[in-house]
């Protein structure tokens, strides 16, 4: 049985990846021709196309989903107002050191702060201010940590 062989070259049009791609036709007739019809070449391109096309929002959608996810993980762990740490976030960082400090063999020490008045202060003035005078603790304390070398601590700032 005589088998003949063709191979296609097709050619990206402007704005397409420009990979190089062939398409190899086998077919056990004798050729009719040595170049393939007009038509057939316009309607793979146009498949090849409408590939691409495919690809590329399947990309796009990808992307959005993962980040969803991250937002979404972002939001489990901290408060949608301020974007510091939630209690979450606290205790999984807590267990985490807790886990490391029982290996190493270190000493943890944990730091409770409590502003006083700051529920006299929301009510007051209303939770924005609020919000914004946690973030002005967490940033003085974040600047008292730089000064002690050797010290660290659990931060919103630097938490994620």
């Amino acid at each position: 049985m005589l088998r003949t062989s063709c191979t296609i070259p097709l050619t990206a049009k402007r704005g397409v990846s420009s990979a190089a791609a062939s398409l190899a036709l086998v077919s056990s007739a004798p050729p009719r021709c040595s170049k393939p019809e007009m038509s057939d070449l316009d309607e793979l391109e146009t498949e090849l196309a409408g590939v691409r096309r495919a690809l590329a929002a399947a990309r796009v959608e990808i992307l959005s989903i993962q980040s969803a996810e991250k937002s979404a993980r972002f939001l489990a762990l901290h408060d949608g107002l301020t974007a510091l740490p939630n209690l979450r976030f606290f205790r999984l960082r807590l267990e985490q050191a807790l886990a490391h400090e029982s290996r190493s063999r270190r000493s943890l020490a944990v730091l409770y702060l409590d502003l006083d008045g700051f529920k006299q202060l929301n009510d007051i003035h209303g939770h924005h201010i609020g919000d914004e005078l946690m973030q002005h603790a967490d940033a003085a304390m974040c600047r008292a940590k730089r000064q002690r070398t050797g010290y660290e601590f659990y931060s919103p700032q630097n938490a994620a």
